[in-house]
């Protein structure tokens, strides 16, 4: 039924302690109950008798185990998407919920530490040998260069600087009594001994490294070269042994690690809602919410899992609706209008005393984007595009998704786009190759806009009409019928409309006894709601507030609802701009492919008309989605939609069961 929702019903179940662990998974591989956490007043007596115990995991202890796997991973931040691919299993299913935590978290923790342990010293390891390359190398460089530091060494009144500099060397304290020797990037400076202190100061200040380390003292080249090579092969062979246990370890490793973290992230998953639960030291209370329609499916699995030891009830609707805001919401829509549930859901889930507004949503939304984008050939495009995207986006996914309903959504407004452009006489830009069924925009501007403001009239009175719906569902009588959206309020916009349209189509000014007779019904029952309230729905008093605050109230939210019905009116005539600015970009299109080849047979002009209609179908599509989502949801939505309601989210562990006792 159109504008309803699925019938969401209250339901209380009590399992067995030794049943439990295969009903949670059950329910959890079902999708059937959003579970709940309000203890129900059934089964009676039990429900004093419940304290916290069973649970299926130590939450802290879980927790620490993930974290443990991510350290692990070479990405830490990152599980694998198949971290919930249960063929790491190799036990039974059940077994996982007798798991010792403790001792998981232990093996858990050793083979992180293992891990860190390994990439510390390998690390230390790299280090060390990078650093015996490099001296290796340069101990080679001062081969090849003749430079030996040993005999520099013994000089009693010279002194020297060895090392790595690509700066200009007179800049730094270079005088007559020194003398270097620029060798690619290495120097050689020989000075007096008072001189070099404040010669390697500035040199070290400009990033000079110091070599004088390389060959140490009483020691020739072949000694350092050879002690240089030893370590670097000692440190080589030390990595390899390092490299060859990780890697012998690592497959056992990670297969320990991705189970864990598989096991764990499945138990963390029930336990999120057993704290939901209450549990006996015999029995599990669970009390949640079903769709109706999905009550034998539950009864079934609890037969098949528990045989005869379970309880269930499902409340009735009445009983249902105590629970009011908590009641979660679940859209039921035919599949036309399943994808602009999309669109309702960005403003939040319809609450429960609420009608769904989706299908209004969607024939709201599909009308002003054809108005906007009104164009026979750039609709098919879009259609086209949309048919794309939805194939390819549920290929992917096997199931619907917001990409397969955002494709959707393209594909109707596609199509409303090629309505319109039949009606505005547009096909890819050109305005003389099918006639206008209604006329072209550029040529009737008043008659486009006035249409835009008459679409704006419509869904404002159909969004003030569901408000009347929602205050009645909800109990809110008086806002419902005496509210500036109520009853009232509906009455004065329709009669304002029906006067200002008679005035643009006759001429015809409304006279004084006709306003007075059409608004002054309404407006008395609006300025006397607080007392009706306490007359006819036991309300608490005439005046909450007082006299004096009633009246000032009153007299603002009058001027308020007359301006919010202007504003909103008018601003629809942005439906009718839009339209003009892509009748006016198809203009320029064909003017600027003119000017190439007036005859528009060239590859020049075509090519400015191919590329001009795929710039105004990205840009043009995108503003005008864009501007209307903005007269839905300000013009529209704003008249009556609260969206503060709770979604169904049933619970889910996302694998399947097979007979075997396996899972997939």
């Amino acid at each position: 039924m159109m504008f309803s929702k699925a019938d969401i019903r209250r339901i209380s179940i009590v399992v067995t302690g030794n049943d439990y662990n295969s009903f949670i998974v059950s329910l959890g591989n079902s999708g059937l109950v959003h579970i709940g956490s309000e203890i129900s007043s059934e089964p009676g007596a039990l429900v004093n008798d419940m304290h916290a115990a069973g649970l299926s995991v130590n939450k802290t202890s879980a927790e620490r185990i993930i974290s443990a796997v991510k350290e692990f991973l070479p990405e830490p931040s990152v599980l694998p998407d198949n971290l919930f691919n249960f063929d790491l299993f190799r036990d039974d299913i059940y077994s996982i919920f007798s798991r010792d935590n403790e001792l998981d978290l232990h093996d858990a923790e050793k083979i992180k530490n293992k891990t860190k342990q390994y990439n510390k010293i390998r690390a230390m390891i790299v280090k060390e040998l990078e650093l015996f390359e490099m001296k290796l190398r340069e101990i080679r460089e001062l081969s090849k260069n003749g430079i030996d530091l040993e005999r520099l060494r013994g000089l009693k009144y010279v002194s020297y600087i060895y090392g790595r500099f690509s700066g200009d060397i007179r800049q730094y304290g270079i005088d007559k009594m020194t003398f270097y020797i620029i060798i690619g990037y290495y120097i050689l400076i020989l000075c007096t001994p008072d001189l070099k202190d404040g010669i390697l100061n500035n040199l070290r200040s400009e990033k000079f490294e110091d070599l004088d380390y390389i060959i140490g003292y009483g020691k020739t080249f072949e000694e350092e070269e050879d002690a240089a090579e030893k370590k670097i092969t000692e440190l080589q062979k030390r990595l390899i042994r390092i490299d060859s246990f990780y890697q012998k370890n690592l497959h056992q490793w990670e297969s320990k690690m991705f189970y864990l973290a598989a096991v764990y992230s499945f138990l963390l998953k029930i336990y999120g809602v057993e704290t939901k639960f209450h549990f006996s030291s015999e029995l599990v209370i669970i009390n949640g919410w079903i769709n109706v329609r999905d009550s034998e499916n539950l009864y079934l699995l609890l037969n098949d899992v528990c045989g005869k030891r379970f309880y269930l009830k499902i409340a009735s609707r009445m009983e249902s609706r105590k629970f009011k805001n908590s009641v979660p919401v679940q859209m039921k829509n035919n599949p036309l209008f399943r994808p602009f549930e999309l669109l309702v859901r960005m403003m939040g889930m319809p609450a429960n005393d609420e009608v769904d507004p989706t299908p209004a949503a969607a024939l709201a939304y599909i009308l002003i984007f054809g108005v906007m984008f009104g164009d026979a050939g750039q609709g098919l495009v879009l259609t086209i595009a949309g048919l794309i995207i939805k194939i390819y986006w549920k290929n992917k996914y096997k199931t619907r998704n917001n990409f397969s309903d955002f494709g959707s959504i393209m594909i109707w407004c596609g199509f409303s786009a090629m309505i319109f452009g039949f009606l505005y006489g547009s096909v890819f830009s050109n305005e003389h190759i099918i006639p206008a069924l209604l006329f072209h925009p550029m040529s009737n501007m008043m008659e486009l806009l006035l249409m835009a403001i008459m679409t704006g009239t419509v869904f404002i009175s159909i969004g003030l009409v569901l408000n009347i719906v929602n205050g009645l569902f909800s109990g809110r009588y008086e806002e419902s019928l005496f509210g500036t959206k109520g009853a009232a309020g509906l009455v004065i916009y329709i009669s304002l409309i029906f006067f200002s349209m008679r005035f643009i189509f006759s001429n015809k000014i409304p006279a004084a006894s006709e306003i007075v007779a059409a608004l002054s019904i309404p407006a008395v029952f609006f300025c006397i709601r607080g007392p009706l309230e306490y007359i006819l729905f036991h309300g608490e008093q005439f005046f909450p507030h007082g006299l004096f605050e009633y009246v000032i109230e009153t007299l603002i939210e009058i001027i308020e609802m007359f301006s919010n019905f202007i504003g909103n009116t008018i601003s629809y005539i942005r439906a009718g701009a839009f339209a003009l600015s892509h009748a006016g970009l198809s203009i320029a299109v064909f003017t600027l492919a003119g000017m190439i080849d007036p005859s528009m047979k060239s590859a020049g002009s075509l090519s400015v008309i191919v590329t001009g209609n795929i710039f105004i179908i990205l840009l043009e599509g995108l503003v005008c989605g864009i501007q209307s989502m903005r007269l839905e949801y300000y013009e529209f939505f704003s008249k009556f939609y609260s969206g503060d309601g709770v979604p169904f989210t049933p619970f889910f562990l996302d694998f399947k069961l097979v007979k075997d006792g396996g899972f997939k």
